[in-house]
Order: structure tokens, then C-alpha cells, then sequence
């Protein structure tokens, strides 16, 4: 069962990678995160930000498992679109 964290974890990459244009690599993505966001809001920005952060983050820090883990997450999220 997943923890609401993971939920949450989840739903970001799945909204983040929605974004990204098609012809785009992921790396391209992860370089600028903000592509497409539309919202004259910070929030959607922020949010953005925030993920492509947490990736990088999880992968520059990742024993095997945590990799394991951010790779489920992030085929999770692509499930979910």
C-alpha cells in the first residue's frame, strides 16, 4: 500500500511529465522544468521546480534501491497519463 507521500510523489511526476513538450528529452525537461506551464500563478512554477528537483536530487543520491524506487514512481506516473 502506498503512503499518502508516495501519492503525492506520484501525482507531481505524473502532472510534470504531462508537461514536457513531445519532442523533448527528459534531460532536456529536467533543464527546464517550467516548460509549459501556463498559469500566471508561482504555484504551478514552484510545483515544476520542485519535482524536476526531487529527481535530481533522488538520482544523484541513489543506492540501487532508491533508484529502484524513484524508477517505480516515476513508471507509475507515466501509467497514470
Amino acid at each position: 500500500m502506498k503512503t499518502t507521500e508516495q501519492k503525492i510523489i506520484t501525482s507531481a511526476i505524473g502532472w510534470w511529465k504531462n508537461h514536457r513538450p513531445l519532442v523533448w528529452s527528459h534531460k532536456k525537461h529536467l533543464e527546464n522544468p517550467t516548460v509549459n506551464c501556463m498559469s500566471p500563478s508561482r504555484s504551478e512554477k514552484l510545483l515544476a521546480k520542485s519535482v524536476a528537483k526531487f529527481i535530481k536530487e533522488k538520482r544523484a543520491a541513489a543506492t540501487k534501491e532508491q533508484e529502484d524506487i524513484v524508477n517505480t514512481l516515476m513508471k507509475e506516473a507515466n501509467e497514470q497519463t
